[in-house]
């Protein structure tokens, strides 16, 4: 799927949400990782590729409040991601 910036989207299964595309401390950041429930809505802010993997730097929501973070494409594959 083809993801644009500005656009929205929904997801449909648990999604894992990255707080940094290239942490400083990987380890650390693995804590750091909140997974986003089924049918929660992301805006598209920026796109990226690292590792021939493309990045989705997203606002959605985690616990009923805002949060900023990365997807990346392959958590997103098979989920029928709808533009919402």
């Amino acid at each position: 799927m083809n993801y644009e910036i500005g656009k929205t989207y929904r997801i449909r299964k648990f999604t894992p949400l990255m707080p940094a595309l290239d942490p400083r401390k990987p380890m650390r950041s693995i804590k750091n990782i909140k997974y986003i429930r089924p049918g929660i809505r992301f805006k598209v802010i920026d796109l990226a590729t690292k590792r021939t993997i493309q990045w989705i730097k997203v606002e959605t929501y985690y616990l009923e409040q805002p949060i900023v973070g990365w997807f990346n494409t392959i958590a997103l594959v098979g989920q029928d991601i709808a533009e919402s």
